[in-house]
């Protein structure tokens, strides 16, 4: 079914009321019968659609600086007579209204914006906005069905699998975007109250700016008035009138110099040649358009085309791949897509080279002047066929380079089964696999014969199923790449020497290299347009668990799919399925076209939008399938407003002509609608545009900085595969109202951590695993309250998952177990949402645990007491348990699960430990404990002083903790294998800073009976005698924790603790990270809810457990 597409444009000769010119337009509609809906676009004009029961749809705007537009839409069988009818009456009718003023004028617009078009061919070249030309190579159209007003297409293409194609359009669907995102944030009394303050920040005026000066001049106003009115300074606004007087226009003047030797037009032709042969060379376009009567040069051309973002590339090899291939290809990487990072950890990775003696192992290049190219200082000597060359064998893993051999002679079946004999399980012992590692190789005839699937199957090898013709899939392709650059630097002289130094070049591959290969494996699996929803979503720098969201449009559902793993509280999807921008802004009330979409998507599109389209509403997401303007509006009127609004409904307009105006209009009407129902720190992110597209990019920012509230952002660039091009990504942070010109960076993931620790003893041991709070706070009446918790940690053993805190704080100082432990609030609070037993273990000395050696706390002896509790506790067959570490106790928890402790370990919780921080902290360590208090009168008194020196920042949480920090003068002091008095205790520390003298013991016996007399209450343990183990718990934890074989979350302080090993881990997606910035180092105890909340969404996110059913 076509669309017959017909417009009408007119200019304004004066100033027209609009609001009176669409209610004076009614009758001509009424009479046939098409429904009526209009926008006011505050202070941008009027934006009216008209919609009939035959699926006639017509679009009337009207722009302040006097144009009008009208579209209409019509379905072939459309009676002509009835919409000639229609134009004539409507034109006669605007003539009445507007008393003559209108001119009709002829519509730039069709070369611009394509008619509606329905069941249109599938051509595999589609235009760009710039008006390149991209090719896909579409195979099949697996759904092609027409609604009232749009066509619906799932296109599959052999590189990108499923395309949604809506309308039939695919010149915007299909390009580089923008996506552009914002924070609102308040003015405060630094801040102008008008435009005036950011306009400084745009190059020029918009032409909408201009027209408006215009348009209040010739309304009698004062260039001053207009100035104050508009923001904009006097002289600017007197230059813009005085070029209007002068030339007619507010358009920019053309620029002195020659005009391009290429027209527009010639430009595009010679663009849309090479798009469709890219072998195409400068003399036949410099041919082409000869012909056509313009005479250039090849290096005009090689300009021309380089502006366009073209240039000439030597092709590039690829292996052969037929359309088994390619199935082959995308199967593997649909099956694989969602295998953890620990999965591909565990595979050893395998393949031939070959390495010629003077090969192009590396490019050189060379400083040289005119005609001496052939100075032998400036050529490399080549032999024939490269001097020689041989064949290597080699395997790694992410945890480093396996073993590397030479095939000496021509390699067969049985030669390659003897290579895997000598060599491929030594490799697997030496990179300690885990239990269950997987072997790959490709599908070489003599990796696949039946006599080596035999005798792999014998060894009881698991062989990971690997496509045909895709070595783009193996990551060693890229280490053999880094082993011959390597090679090539020392410049070998025969063949022996060129074994030797392949051996020694391989023995030095870092691991670090092998870890970063694998890591970013899952990138090359990745669905083809992924990137496009993590952009939009801000590319895992948001925290969305608890937010509520309001998402725009998104009919695939990807960007609901990928929200709703993140556990926000709520989600709202207003649907509305017309993504094409000039159709955007005008179609409603059209749910059958939207369900449409939406069962299009759910069908063909899983992979995408997973099963969150099977029900339109979910536990935590509510899918409207109806029209976003009147649902934002319904927001506003009812004081509804959200922490994030994503908008994938509208991209940025392609262009700043006239011509898209109305597109601008729809934009501004969202955003202004967003903006009202933002939180005071909410986020908007949107899609973009094509980022060649310099000119509307720069508008839009124009535009944010042009807001009533303050807007940061910024623009990174991505690249959707898809789309054939890069796309420009736009985000901000939130500044304060309270600390302006500082940009405030948010937490760097979507996931929350929770915070324990864990320790315990050796061999022969009395360990504590009991809640020690009950008999230890019970005395204090402010925490009885928490008493009732004892029950959900004492029950031993327990089902479902454990949560193990080895415990022991350093909070700048270290606290003993004694304490009621581990953020006691949060305990609560986690017990009371997940199905869970929490268990805390004494470290060894603390408490009422004894070993044999109480003296000795390196790393590793407490990693070991750990997995010694564990199997006390359990026996042979632990609960799966998840292990929490603060601090210390971070530290530890660490180097259990490195050193496989606990077997049923499924993953570890660090917090606010990092080894570059820790080592700089520990430097001033002594003199910090030297430096506080001693003694205090009361533990009154060492709450106030934990609260006031920062330490813990949260009141009630310092009540709990310091109960057990402290202790009575007339109790015994402890220390890892040493028991004293306090007054010997204090001795031994002052002795440390005086000469050891008969006056000063005497003056130190004095004042030991004075802290008897004054003080009842000193530090319970002395932290300064642990110091030799300092390092050891700390030097290498950064390398330990990424090398952790299980899900790992980091809870920080600040981001600024991050070290250099932390920080590459977090970007390659090693771990998930969140930063809680008005926390001290006590993060546990200053926001204990919030941690708890944290831990337990992460480990429901993980499936480690779930949700009690009384929890909301």
């Amino acid at each position: 079914m076509a669309v017959r597409h017909y417009t009408l444009d007119f200019k304004l000769s004066a100033p027209a009321d609009h609001s009176a010119t669409v209610r004076g337009l009614q009758s001509v509609f009424q009479e046939q019968e098409m429904t009526e809906t209009v926008h006011d676009t505050e202070g941008h004009g009027y934006l009216a659609t008209y919609i009939g029961k035959n699926g006639r749809l017509a679009i009337l705007r009207l722009h302040p600086h006097g144009l009008v537009t009208f579209d209409l839409q019509c379905c072939d069988g459309d009676d002509l007579a009835q919409v000639d009818n229609l134009l004539n009456a409507l034109e006669k009718k605007l003539n009445t209204l507007l008393h003559g003023t209108i001119q009709r004028v002829k519509s730039l617009r069709r070369g611009v914006l394509p008619a509606l078009q329905r069941g249109g061919e599938v051509d595999q070249y589609w235009p760009t906005a710039d008006g390149r030309l991209v090719e896909y190579d579409i195979d099949e159209v697996v759904f092609d069905k027409d609604s009232a007003y749009q066509n619906i297409k799932i296109l599959h293409s052999q590189q990108f699998g499923n395309i949604l194609i809506l309308n039939g359009d695919v010149s915007r669907l299909n390009m580089p975007h923008c996506f552009c995102g914002f924070h609102k944030r308040p003015l405060d009394q630094t801040d102008s109250q008008t435009p005036n303050s950011t306009m400084a920040k745009t190059k020029e005026l918009s032409k909408d700016t201009r027209n408006k000066i215009v348009d209040l001049h010739q309304a009698g106003k004062t260039e001053s008035a207009i100035g104050k009115q508009l923001g904009v300074k006097k002289s600017t606004v007197g230059a813009i009138i005085r070029k209007w007087k002068t030339y007619k226009t507010t358009d920019n003047l053309p620029l002195s110099g020659a005009p391009r030797k290429i027209s527009p037009r010639g430009v595009k032709m010679i663009t849309r040649t090479v798009s469709k042969n890219p072998r195409t060379t400068r003399g036949d376009l410099v041919n082409d358009l000869q012909r056509a009567g313009t005479k250039v040069t090849k290096a005009t051309i090689s300009n021309t085309l380089r502006r366009q973002g073209l240039k000439s590339c030597s092709a590039r090899r690829v292996p052969l791949l037929k359309p088994v291939h390619v199935r082959a290809h995308l199967k593997f990487a649909r099956e694989h897509l969602d295998d953890p990072e620990e999965d591909w950890e565990n595979v050893i990775w395998s393949d031939e080279t070959k390495i010629e003696l003077f090969g192009k192992n590396s490019t050189c290049r060379v400083w040289r002047r005119k005609n001496a190219e052939l100075h032998p200082k400036n050529t490399i000597p080549t032999v024939k066929h490269g001097g020689g060359n041989i064949m290597l064998w080699g395997c790694f893993s992410a945890k480093g380079p396996g073993r590397l051999i030479r095939v000496k002679e021509r390699m067969n079946g049985a030669m390659y089964r003897e290579i895997l004999s000598k060599n491929l399980l030594p490799s697997a012992r030496a990179l300690k696999m885990k239990r269950g590692w997987v072997f790959q190789h490709d599908n070489d005839p003599k990796h696949t014969a039946r006599a080596t699937k035999e005798w792999l199957r014998k060894k009881h090898f698991k062989v990971l199923e690997w496509p045909s013709q895709s070595p783009d899939l193996n990551p060693i392709e890229n280490l053999w790449r880094e082993l011959k650059i390597r090679v090539a630097q020392r410049q070998p002289q025969n063949i022996t020497a060129l074994e030797e130094i392949c051996m020694e070049e391989w023995a030095k591959l870092p691991a670090t290299v092998c870890k970063n290969l694998v890591a970013t494996y899952r990138k090359h699996l990745a669905e083809s347009d992924l990137p496009y929803t993590q952009a939009i979503m801000g590319n895992g720098r948001e925290h969305y668990a608890g937010k509520e969201i309001l998402i725009l449009g998104g009919g695939d559902g990807g960007i609901l799919c990928e929200a709703v793993k993140l556990k926000p509280k709520m989600i709202t999807m207003v649907e509305i399925s017309f993504k094409l921008l000039f159709i955007l802004s005008i179609l409603y009330s059209l749910d059958s076209s939207n369900q449409m979409v939406i069962d299009a998507c759910r069908t063909h599109m899983r992979k995408t939008c997973g099963n969150v389209l099977d029900n339109l509403k979910g536990d935590c997401y509510e899918v409207l399938v109806e029209d976003c303007v009147p649902i934002l509006k319904k927001f506003v009127e009812e004081g509804k407003t959200f922490d994030y609004v994503i908008n994938d409904l509208t991209a940025i307009p392609i262009s700043t002509a006239p011509e898209e105006e109305s597109m601008w209009e729809f934009l501004r009407l969202i955003l202004d609608l967003s903006i009202k129902v933002l939180r005071p720190t909410g986020k908007y992110f949107s899609q973009g545009n094509c980022v060649n597209l310099t000119e509307a990019l720069s508008e839009y920012e124009g535009l944010l900085r042009r807001l009533s509230c303050k807007v940061d952002f910024s623009k990174e660039v991505v690249c959707v595969p898809s789309y054939l091009e890069l796309c420009s990504a736009c985000h901000s942070s939130i500044t304060s109202s309270s600390f302006r010109g500082a940009t405030s960076l948010r937490s760097l993931n979507d996931v929350h951590y929770g915070k324990c620790s864990f320790h315990t003893d050796t061999a022969h041991m009395h360990y504590t695993v009991k809640q020690h709070s009950v008999a230890s706070i019970s005395h204090n009446p402010e925490l009885r309250r928490l008493t009732d918790l004892g029950e959900s940690v004492t029950s031993l053993p327990c089902p479902g998952v454990s949560i193990l805190k080895p415990w022991k704080m350093w909070k700048w100082t270290m606290t003993t177990a004694k304490t009621y432990p581990l953020f006691p609030f949060s305990m609560g609070v986690i017990c009371s949402r997940i199905k869970c037993r929490v268990v805390a273990m004494d470290l060894r000395a603390h408490g009422d645990t004894k070993v044999k050696n109480p003296e000795d706390l390196s790393a590793e002896i407490m990693a070991k007491d750990v997995g010694k509790v564990v199997e006390a506790l359990y026996g042979e067959n632990p609960p799966p348990i998840m292990m929490i570490g603060h601090s210390m106790g971070g530290a530890i928890a660490v180097h259990t699960a490195a050193a496989n402790h606990v077997p049923s370990l499924l993953g570890l919780c660090v917090i606010d430990v990092v080894e570059g921080t820790a080592m700089d902290a520990l430097n001033s360590m002594q003199n910090f404990l030297r430096s506080r208090p001693k003694t205090f009168k009361s533990v009154e008194n060492a709450i106030e002083w934990s609260v006031k020196s920062g330490q813990i920042r949260n009141i009630e949480s310092a009540r709990v903790s310091m109960v057990g920090q402290v202790k009575k003068c007339d109790e015994p002091l402890s220390s890892p294998g040493i028991s004293k008095s306090i007054s010997e205790g204090i001795i031994e520390e002052e002795e440390e800073e005086e000469e050891d003298s008969v006056s000063n013991l005497k003056r130190k016996k004095e004042d030991d009976q004075e802290v008897k007399k004054e003080s009842l209450y000193t530090w319970r343990i002395e932290l300064s005698k642990t110091e030799k183990y300092w390092d050891g718990w700390f030097r290498g934890l950064s390398s330990l924790f990424l090398t952790c074989p299980v899900p790992k979350l980091l809870l920080l302080a600040g981001i600024d603790r991050l070290d250099k090993d932390l920080t590459i881990g977090q970007m390659q997606g090693k771990f998930q990270m969140q930063v809680l910035p008005q926390c001290g180092h006590a993060v546990h105890e200053d926001a204990p809810e919030k941690v708890a909340d944290a831990l337990a969404t992460f480990m429901v996110r993980h499936k480690f457990t779930e949700f009690k059913e009384d929890f909301p």
